[in-house]
């Protein structure tokens, strides 16, 4: 392990534990991190003014080399280094070895890490609240247990924070993320230092019916965006055509676009499949976001554009600008989401603060953390989950809309949006709940 600077002597600290975000942005998980790094920035003295002062370390595996399914973006590594020093934050840099990083051995080699690093801190805090981020940290609480001390234990607090889970219908299966996953509500229910954070309505719903988590033990941490970021404000027109022309994108017909990660649980052969008996009236834009150079995903979609007669471009390397971009523009008709199970997801919200002022309508599936965030008819559609003929109607629905009509759900979005989803207030009713309980 190795920190950026000298552990500072206070009260208490905040340890925030992932794996995106600072040398890499594959995930939602990933500008969950960025939007700690700017809330901090920006905010951190209207949450001391609320909870008290703390220190923040936040902890990733190192990014000495790439590994399979963890590639380094040096640019990006460079960049958010200097953003996490400006923020006073310190950046500790977990070893790992050369394995893939989804598999259940390098989740105890980080876990171990992390262990060491929160038994390292506690000389120095009187308090100290662990946020592990998703399944690679799901057996951080069975390390914490081997490195220290009962006494340095009652001084931890340990919220496991998941945005997915293996019971998720179309999740990819992972040997022993279950019971990891399952341990991690078992935990919680048995132990009053451990909890499990509310990052939306649907998936705290899921672990409690699914995985028998009392709901008492949930602490809330609800998915959220750093609403002042420059790359959430809408581009304006000039910009924006020369983004999507840059990418050969023509403007010529309402465009429709899907994009996410290349992996089978955002059902982007859906969406394909749903667009295209529309084929003489859009473009489609795809853009999937592979791991790997050889991913099969990437194939199957290639093949099927190619016998779908669509008008498309499709991207297959990861971007923000241009979503951005399209969001942006009239032209752009529909954002359309086809996840199987997705459990919270950002799509909703980036595009709506995208289009504010005109641009697309987002169709998400009515079940799972993407429909809850939409009022149908109001700040979206809304089609049932799997019904690849209802999805098409659904985009049928958007493309005979009036400008007007479209500007008005886009405007409605974007209010809802900024009156749920601010990461200040919710890292603030984070703080607020976690140490009043372990006051308590």
């Amino acid at each position: 392990m190795r920190g950026n600077n000298e552990v500072r002597r206070g009260n208490r600290a905040l340890m925030y534990c992932t794996f995106d975000g600072v040398a890499n942005l594959y995930h939602g998980i990933g500008t969950q991190t960025r939007y700690l790094v700017s809330c901090l920035s920006s905010s951190h003295a209207e949450l001391i003014d609320a909870v008290g002062s703390f220190d923040v370390h936040l902890l990733v595996p190192d990014a000495n080399s790439s590994r399979p399914g963890y590639a380094i973006d040096e640019v990006q590594l460079a960049d958010n280094r200097a953003l996490i020093d400006s923020a006073g934050i310190t950046l500790w840099e977990l070893a790992h070895d050369d394995s893939r990083l989804f598999h259940i051995a390098k989740w105890h080699q980080l876990c171990a890490e992390a262990a060491k690093v929160v038994g390292h801190l506690l000389d120095s805090y009187d308090e100290v609240l662990v946020v592990a981020v998703d399944a690679i940290y799901c057996l951080l609480a069975e390390h914490l247990d081997r490195e220290l001390v009962p006494s340095q234990w009652q001084r931890t607090k340990l919220v496991y924070t998941l945005y997915s889970s293996s019971r998720i219908p179309g999740t990819s299966a992972t040997p022993g993320r279950d019971d990891g996953e399952a341990a991690c509500v078992a935990r919680a229910n048995s132990d009053p230092r451990v909890f499990l954070a509310n990052v939306g309505t649907y998936f705290s719903r899921h672990l409690v019916e699914d995985y028998g988590l009392d709901p008492a033990r949930l602490l809330p941490f609800i998915q959220a965006l750093s609403l002042d970021e420059p790359e959430l404000t809408r581009v304006d027109r000039e910009r924006a055509v020369e983004e999507v022309r840059s990418w050969g994108i023509p403007l010529d017909r309402p465009i429709v676009f899907s994009f996410g990660r290349a992996d089978p649980i955002k059902g982007l052969d859906r969406a394909i499949r749903a667009v295209t008996p529309l084929r003489g009236r859009i473009h489609f834009v795809l853009i999937a976001a592979p791991y790997t150079d050889d991913d099969p995903e990437i194939a199957k979609y290639r093949s099927m554009l190619d016998e779908s007669g669509l008008r498309n471009t499709f991207v297959t390397k990861f971007s923000r600008s241009l979503p951005r971009g399209l969001c942006s523009l009239g032209e752009t008709v529909v954002v359309l989401s086809s996840s199987l199970g997705e459990p919270c997801g950002q799509v909703p919200q980036e595009a709506a603060l995208w289009a504010d002022g005109g641009g697309p309508v987002v169709i998400v599936p009515d079940e799972g953390g993407l429909g809850e965030q939409i009022v149908p008819g109001m700040t979206g559609l809304v089609f049932p989950q799997g019904d690849i003929a209802a999805m098409t109607d659904q985009v049928r629905v958007a493309l005979d809309m009036s400008g007007d009509e479209r500007r008005r759900m886009c405007e409605a979005a974007a209010a809802k949006v900024r009156a749920e989803r601010d990461f200040t207030a919710s890292l603030r009713a984070f703080l607020e709940t976690a140490w009043v309980v372990n006051r308590g």
